[in-house]
């Protein structure tokens, strides 16, 4: 059965697609999540997507694709290759961050997922501050992502969408803040701790973007 109103959206357990979940719910969209367990240090956030998930009663689907097995190298995969600290998150440098080809392989099963269930659409958190430094992130990416898709499905096939890719983390949270999206659930550290470490290129995004919201970071890791 075709849902005309359903829609897969890839939930790290971030501030992005917490969000994104968040503005599907306002919209009236029937939601169902997707979270990827890749071998990232910080999986940490798997939790996360899960508490979100529950936050507004949709399913939340965990997929293991263990990319770390394919001896990938990244600062996000192996302790080979040091997490950038102490910098801007557009910083060249930044680039340690990168898992080679991770979002074609994750939108390709969200595709192939919402396809599943129906869904006309898949819904992923890019913003415009990715661009700099991950190529993925970037409109040509989703426009060429789609036209493969075409050719892949013969013709009708659910479209990937990045509704914040024009937007900065800031006007992000922003938005959530507008929706009372649950952000005190989410979570971004790169370091794989316990505790937001705030030193890696994720964790000063997601500081800068509440003090351009005057606003305080709502984490707490007592409310787990």
């Amino acid at each position: 059965m075709t849902e005309t109103r359903g829609i897969t959206i890839v939930l790290s357990g971030g501030l992005d697609s917490t969000v994104l979940l968040a503005m599907a719910v306002e919209h009236g969209f029937r939601a169902r999540t997707l979270t990827f367990d890749y071998g990232q240090h910080h999986a940490r956030e798997i939790a996360s997507a899960k508490r979100v998930a529950q936050y507004y009663d949709v399913v939340n689907d965990v997929v293991a694709v263990d990319l770390a097995s394919l001896g990938m190298q990244s600062a996000l995969l192996t302790k080979d290759v040091a997490l950038p600290l102490d910098m801007a998150s557009d910083d060249v440098r930044q680039r340690a961050t990168i898992v080679p080809n991770r979002n074609l392989i994750m939108l390709s099963i969200a595709v192939a997922q919402a396809s599943t269930y129906g869904h006309h659409f898949v819904w992923f958190g890019a913003h415009a501050g990715d661009r700099a430094v991950y190529p993925d992130c970037r409109p040509e990416f989703i426009e060429a992502l789609n036209v493969t898709l075409r050719k892949a499905y013969g013709g009708q096939h659910p479209l990937v969408i990045a509704p914040f890719i024009d937007l900065s983390k800031g006007a992000i949270v922003r938005r959530g803040i507008e929706l009372d999206a649950p952000l005190q659930y989410t979570w971004t550290c790169y370091a794989g701790g316990d505790e937001p470490c705030k030193r890696c290129g994720s964790c000063v995004e997601r500081a800068e973007a509440f003090s351009a919201n005057n606003a305080i970071d709502p984490f707490r890791r007592e409310w787990w």
